[in-house]
């Protein structure tokens, strides 16, 4: 009842650690009376509105420029090791994104990634995704996840694609091809790789794709219907891991809003404006809206620049991880990708929440 308070320092702190699982700037401290030192509370508590039970005895209860100035930086430098560190977690143990993958964006209509098993093109296998496609231009893409060499064997990991074939519900193959020619499909793109030398077959029929990238190819459905898009490849085998296909299915008009992703994103954005600002939303709501155009048009800015294949791009970006094993080798922050530029995205839009006002009042 009654209107929104402007939350303490402290209850400010509070909350972002229950929905974000960790306290910003934390760190032990012998002369704190609590024996932690923390940026919101004791680095930036006065700049925002806290008190000191000395000169200041009052706190503000409406929020001034500088306050504003603490909060964005709580925002950016939480946001992203946050979305990073999140879907670095098992679905079920994640604080925000649970049910979501990083890699589900405004164009996704459906998406899975395989582990490609086998060692030789006499023993390739077909790997299959389906589901209901609408009657407009799509892009299937074929993207290489896990690349790997080891610089002292010469050992290296590649995938290997044979062909790709599109099948409607009536079971007709309305698309195939053979994709080391893809080079002559109208529209396809190569992120790299080249039409290789198969020993066992002498010829040159499989693409091998030697690096984390992507093909293309375009697709036009003539009606509304199930398809089902299959790839059949193999890989050459090198560390610990097969190497790893995820095939997309993509809407080329994303400012739609009508695909699979966008409906999954727009789920998870009613979601966290539930958690984050308590505000109980709706498919079609203008503030749901809001949020979404937001996410669509950082992430169109975000795929455009050269760049995108990480969370961050150092020096004109940070991402502020908190724990010194974080930034060890092998830690969160070397398992930042970003190929799709989720990650990026997400960030963005949890800037934008935590410096909302239902975010800083309660």
């Amino acid at each position: 009842y009654g209107t929104s308070r402007l939350l303490t320092p402290l209850e400010l702190e509070n909350k972002s650690r229950e929905l974000l699982g960790w306290t910003w700037g934390q760190r032990e401290e012998f002369y704190e009376y609590d024996q932690v030192f923390s940026n919101l509370v004791d680095r930036y508590g006065i700049y925002y509105g806290g008190i000191d039970s000395n000169g200041i005895k009052e706190r503000s209860r409406a929020l001034t420029p500088l306050m504003t100035n603490v909060a964005e930086k709580q925002a950016i430098e939480m946001a992203c090791p946050a979305v990073v560190i999140d879907f670095n977690r098992p679905d079920s143990e994640r604080l925000l994104f649970g049910g979501i993958d990083k890699v589900t964006t405004p164009a996704t209509e459906f998406t899975k990634t395989f582990d490609v098993t086998p060692d030789r093109f006499a023993d390739r296998q077909s790997y299959s995704i389906g589901g209901e496609l609408g009657a407009s231009g799509k892009t299937i893409s074929l993207y290489f996840e896990n690349d790997y060499y080891e610089e002292d064997t010469g050992n290296d990991r590649n995938l290997r694609l044979d062909s790709l074939t599109v099948v409607n519900g009536a079971g007709v193959e309305i698309l195939h091809v053979e994709l080391e020619n893809i080079d002559q499909v109208a529209g396809s793109t190569i992120g790299c790789g080249n039409r290789d030398w198969n020993p066992d077959t002498n010829a040159e029929d499989d693409f091998n794709l030697w690096s984390q990238c992507t093909l293309t190819v375009p697709f036009d459905p003539a009606k509304s219907d199930t398809y089902t898009i299959n790839v059949v490849a193999w890989g050459q085998q090198a560390g610990p891991e097969a190497p790893r296909l995820r095939i997309s299915v993509s809407n080329n008009q994303p400012e739609n809003g009508t695909s699979g992703g966008a409906l999954a994103l727009k789920n998870k954005l009613i979601e966290l404006h539930q958690k984050l600002l308590g505000e109980s939303l709706e498919l079609g709501d203008a503030e749901l809206e809001a949020s979404y155009q937001l996410l669509l048009e950082t992430w169109q800015a975000r795929i455009t620049k050269p760049d995108h294949g990480w969370a961050w791009s150092w020096p004109d970006e940070n991402c502020y991880f908190y724990l010194e094993e974080q930034w060890q080798e092998g830690g969160v922050s070397s398992m930042a990708e970003d190929e799709a530029g989720m990650l990026n995205t997400w960030a963005s839009v949890l800037i934008y929440l935590m410096t909302d006002f239902h975010y800083l009042h309660e």
